[in-house]
Parts: structure tokens; sequence; C-alpha cells
């Protein structure tokens, strides 16, 4: 068992992780985790990540569906991001 306890920015690193954990000599089946806390950043990125995933294995399956820009659904989650982030600070008594 593995676990990616702390997430990459892409699926390629993750990817990475995960075949390296194979390579390494190992001859038993190997599961990994991805431990992700809930209403973080990292459940954010973990939504990021699958979504890239899924945009390019449509864009390399030679499939005709057309795909929405991944650069307006990364604007679209920093914009929530930053806005999720905003709200839920409390005004500090200075």
């Amino acid at each position: 068992n593995m676990v990616l306890a702390e997430l990459p920015w892409t699926a390629a690193e993750q990817t990475q992780a995960i075949d390296r954990s194979h390579r390494i000599g190992q001859s038993m089946p190997v599961t990994a985790w991805r431990i992700i806390a809930a209403q973080t950043i990292d459940a954010r990125i973990a939504e990021l990540i699958d979504d890239k995933a899924g945009l390019a294995a449509v864009a390399l399956d030679g499939s005709d569906e057309e795909v929405g820009s991944s650069t307006d659904a990364q604007h679209a989650a920093l914009v929530a991001l930053l806005t999720d982030g905003l709200a839920s600070r409390t005004p500090s008594a200075a």
C-alpha cells in the first residue's frame, strides 16, 4: 500500500509516484490511496487533477466529443477557491 498524503499539482506527477512504487523491485500488487481532507485546497486540487486527466483521456482517445477549455475550468476553480477563501475570512480586530 502507498499513500499520497500531499497531492502534486499535476496528474503526471501523481502517476509517476505511483509508477515508482511498482518499479522498485515490487513483485506484489500495489494499492495507491489518496488521503484528502474535505473542504480543503487538496480537495480542489484533486478535482482539478481528475478533470485534467479526463480531458487528456478524451483528447488522446480520438473522440469527436467537444471538450471545454481546461484554461476555463482552471480559471473557474481558482476564482471559486479565492471566493471561498475570502468568504471564510473573518475580520480581525485591529
